[in-house]
């Protein structure tokens, strides 16, 4: 299983309906050299596989330590079609391990993680 991505899934009812994806969440990661921290959107159509939405990567750079990170992404997607539309979250950090609804003084497993989808009709 892939639970450590918050996904969501909507399937438009026309082809001209826009998709407002809402997300906030807490991120962090391990500290062993980690310099860049993201977090980007990826959509799969009909079940084709997945990739990445352009225009909704955020983040930072840092020199280094442990990052700790509350963040948000809102983002209009039009997705064209009338097929299930997945959304999952990615992390990607350039070393050390990711973790999902990450609290620096609780650890992994402090809740908060939204994903919201919302269809705005054509």
């Amino acid at each position: 299983a892939d639970s450590g991505h918050p996904a969501a899934s909507l399937t438009p009812a026309t082809t001209g309906s826009k998709v407002l994806i809402n997300y906030t969440g807490n991120w962090g990661d391990d500290g062993t050299a980690s310099l860049e921290n993201l977090i980007v959107v990826y959509r799969q159509v009909g079940g084709g596989g997945y990739s990445a939405l352009a225009g909704t990567m955020v983040g930072r750079l840092s020199a280094s330590g442990v990052a700790y990170m509350s963040m948000t992404i809102n983002f209009l997607d039009s997705p064209n079609t009338t097929s299930q539309v997945d959304y999952k979250i990615y992390y990607k950090v350039s070393g050390g391990t990711a973790y999902n609804n990450y609290n620096w003084s609780v650890g992994v497993g402090n809740p908060g993680s939204n994903l919201i989808l919302t269809e705005i009709g054509a």
